[in-house]
């Protein structure tokens, strides 16, 4: 067994206050994105796909468009095979940083001409749509940036999603820390990615440091994943009052 896992082990048997005497006071914060630093609607990438193949169907049939009556079920059984290859592996892919963005629009403009590349997709224009900052949590991120506590955000995100959340999140002013899984090569679904998280913010895993990170997500799964590498937690269910709340009796700082 490698010492780093023997560490951790030891970390894991200590009790919460042998913890905090021995370094596990809270010095970095991860936020999510999705529903957390960033408000989420329409993100369906099914009906964006969809909406693509109509407004092709209606440029190359003009004025027959009408006529042959697509509808949106009718287009996902004919797209059915296509959309969870798209679901299932190219986002996943995209999200490892193993496809990248214009491949992947390259891939959906053959997709829906049947091979011609003939449309225009912008992945950029689709997912930005769907996004709105969530000025009560950002600003939370920004005083404890203030206050010398490294902050950082986790999400599956792809390079030009990820352009996108830097700047809506007010990028290095708020946060030392971008870690989007493309860089990191793992999903949040994945435990490596809270590992390598902590690694990069200079928390070292499979040691008492990593105690000292706290994880904000929304979902009751990537909590549990970043409670079994050892990191602490606070689920966010929308109630930023008791977000506050929990971070204060967390941190033992006013945010």
């Amino acid at each position: 067994m490698g010492q780093r896992i023997k560490n951790f082990i030891e970390c894991m048997k200590k009790t919460p206050s042998e913890q905090q005497k021995n370094g596990g006071q809270i010095k970095g914060v991860i936020f999510d994105v999705g529903n957390t630093l960033l408000k989420v609607s329409n993100y369906d990438v099914d009906s964006w796909i969809i909406g693509l193949a109509k407004k092709r169907h209606a440029r190359i049939l003009g004025s027959r468009y009408a006529d042959v009556g697509y509808t949106d079920d009718g287009l996902k059984n004919d797209f059915e095979v296509e959309l969870k290859r798209i679901n299932n592996l190219m986002i996943p892919s995209l999200e490892r940083g193993k496809l990248s963005v214009p491949q992947f629009e390259l891939e959906i403009a053959r997709i829906l001409s049947g091979g011609a590349a003939d449309q225009n997709v912008d992945w950029a224009a689709f997912f930005s749509g769907t996004l709105e900052r969530n000025e009560e949590v950002i600003n939370i991120a920004a005083n404890l940036h203030k206050k010398g506590i490294k902050t950082a955000y986790l999400s599956n995100l792809d390079a030009v999603q990820n352009e996108i959340v830097y700047e809506m999140v007010g990028g290095s002013a708020n946060f030392n820390f971008q870690i989007p899984s493309y860089k990191l090569g793992f999903r949040k679904q994945e435990p490596e990615a809270y590992i390598e998280s902590a690694d990069l913010m200079g928390f070292a895993a499979y040691t008492e440091a990593i105690k000292g990170v706290l994880l904000i997500d929304d979902s009751p799964k990537y909590i549990e994943l970043a409670k079994s590498v050892g990191m602490q937690t606070i689920t966010f269910n929308g109630n930023v009052e008791e977000l506050r709340k929990n971070l204060d009796l967390k941190l033992a700082v006013h945010v």
